[in-house]
């Protein structure tokens, strides 16, 4: 079997503890990026990714020694043209990175722990192949955000199930990733009061305020001084707050930047005429942690509810009544979950629907325009890869972030692409105390 290692010392084996030696960083490189990129990839795109200030003849003569080194080191592993170069992919193959975000996805985060113990090619530097490292960044960043936001996800459900037994590690692996986000330190608290635990609730009060006092120089906010009081008093977490019906989940990471797309679609949603509101944007782009931010920041507008919808799992037309119906927690009369049913359910109330990747179903997106006309208080935000043309829809493109003028120059690659993704690192809000945006 050949493993690919990507989360701790960049490696090729073959043979277990064996790094297979190839001719250069640039080959490990170039078989990494071909592992964790199916398909073909033209030769002039691989030269220009690790050898874009070379001459082309150059640059093409470099990967042709390279990839002729990969395959006689890994002869069933490459498959190379005069055109085209891929890597070979099938059960033979382990890289870490890919069986970290199978394990994530599945929510056994022990396991992806176990393997996940670091950045992304950490200290994996190419001389000369900038556009390689920007894309390695990226990656970095991508399985970064992903598992700090399956944790979230996971933590939400887990409170709402009042499982805190459960919560209580997953906290902890949160507050080890982001340790200055107060969110996951108070949910960390609740946790423990609820479980019984006075006393490390109030010690996880003074982790939290050492923390912030020692990178940030400030004290905790107003919100997590509340919750140690209401834990020093012993009086129930819930006291005196009253929350809108929603399903959303809970996030402990903070969201950073967006402001601009922010506004605007809170205008729509406040906009008597805007009742379908179309997040558009590629995939990667943060559609649907963007659209949470703004559905909680809304609660109060929408006094039946503000439910999020997830529709990737949902094959056809038939299925979205009933999602939306267990969205919502409505049961359909004789369980049936359809359409008239739901209607009639939804016609008086003011409710905003969170419809979470609709692309897939696309041309049944009438069904949109009949829910609406059949619910007149209702709103609805979707997001998608596609744009619907429906009338009446108010499209919001959703893009990667740019960074203000005058700062582009003072943060570096990494800095940047955590703006690009929406977060701010530890290291960064040292340096800045604020975030960029």
């Amino acid at each position: 079997m050949l493993r690919v290692f990507t989360l701790s010392n960049p490696r090729i084996e073959l043979k277990k503890g064996e790094p297979v030696k190839l001719v250069s960083k640039k080959a490990v490189g170039l078989y990494i990026y071909l592992a964790l990129n199916p398909g073909k990839h033209s030769r002039e795109f691989l030269s220009d990714l690790f050898w874009p200030d070379a001459l082309r003849e150059h640059a093409a003569g470099n990967l042709r020694v390279v990839i002729s080194n990969i395959r006689k080191n890994l002869p069933d592993f490459l498959e190379a043209t005069n055109q085209y170069v891929s890597a070979i992919q099938d059960e033979r193959i382990w890289i870490d990175l890919s069986t970290v975000r199978k394990l994530v996805d599945m929510g056994d985060f022990n396991k992806a722990f176990e393997i996940y113990r670091g950045d992304f090619l950490p200290g994996f530097h190419l001389k000369g192949a900038d556009r390689f490292e920007n894309w390695q960044v990226i990656e970095s960043e991508k399985i970064r955000i992903d598992i700090l936001e399956k944790l979230s996800q996971s933590v939400g459900m887990l409170f709402k199930a009042g499982d805190y037994e459960t919560a209580i590690p997953l906290l902890k692996r949160l507050i080890v990733f982001e340790p200055l986000q107060e969110s996951a330190h108070q949910q960390l608290m609740k946790a423990y009061c609820q479980m019984g635990n006075l006393p490390l609730a109030m010690k996880q009060f003074v982790a939290c305020e050492e923390v912030l006092r020692r990178e940030l120089g400030v004290s905790p906010s107003e919100t997590t001084i509340a919750i140690f009081d209401q834990i020093s008093e012993e009086r129930p977490l819930s006291e005196g707050v009253k929350k809108a019906p929603h399903n959303l989940p809970s996030y402990t990471t903070k969201f950073v930047g967006r402001k601009n797309i922010i506004k605007n679609i809170e205008d729509s949603l406040h906009n008597e005429d805007a009742r379908m509101i179309t997040l558009l944007g590629p995939g990667g782009m943060g559609k649907t942690r963007l659209a949470m931010e703004v559905a909680s920041r809304n609660l109060e507008y929408f006094e039946d509810g503000v439910f999020w919808i997830p529709l990737r799992p949902v094959v056809d037309a038939n299925a979205i009544a009933a999602s939306i119906s267990e969205g919502i927690g409505y049961s359909a009369r004789n369980n049936d979950g359809n359409f008239d049913s739901l209607i009639e359910h939804l016609s008086t109330r003011k409710m905003l629907l969170v419809c979470d990747n609709f692309d897939h179903l696309i041309s049944n997106a009438k069904f949109l325009l009949d829910l609406l006309a059949g619910a007149p208080n209702l709103k609805i935000l979707v997001t998608s890869r596609q744009r619907f043309n429906l009338q009446g829809e108010f499209v919001k493109l959703v893009g990667g972030l740019t960074v203000p003028e005058g700062k582009l120059e003072a943060i570096t690659a990494k800095k940047k692409t955590r703006a690009l993704f929406g977060y701010a690192s530890l290291s960064e809000r040292r340096e800045a105390r604020q975030p960029l945006f």
